[in-house]
């Protein structure tokens, strides 16, 4: 969910298939170096080179839903933080 709130959209994903794999099927968005057309929060820079990019789990489940991002703004260097939620907890 780029930019937007992660809980209001929930609702919206499929649920993570449990032991058999929501892993095989994640789709990282952005690779490391990218430099991702995003705008800065804190400059108005409107181009962020991608840090970090980590798997998100369910804590319940320990299965992968998405990914986490830090970027940053070449400009200013301030550091923004992006979570990208593709599956939901089945319950």
């Amino acid at each position: 969910m780029r930019w937007q709130d992660a809980g209001a959209r929930e609702a919206d994903l499929p649920t993570h298939e449990g032991a058999t794999g929501a892993m095989q099927h994640l789709e990282q968005a952005y690779d490391l170096g990218d430099d991702v057309l995003l705008t800065c929060m804190a400059c108005g820079g409107n181009e962020l080179e991608v840090l970090a990019a980590r798997i998100r789990f369910c804590a319940r489940h320990q299965m992968a839903i998405g990914f986490w991002y830090e970027l940053r703004c070449p400009e200013c260097n301030e550091l923004h933080y992006e979570d990208d939620y593709q599956f939901s907890c089945p319950g």
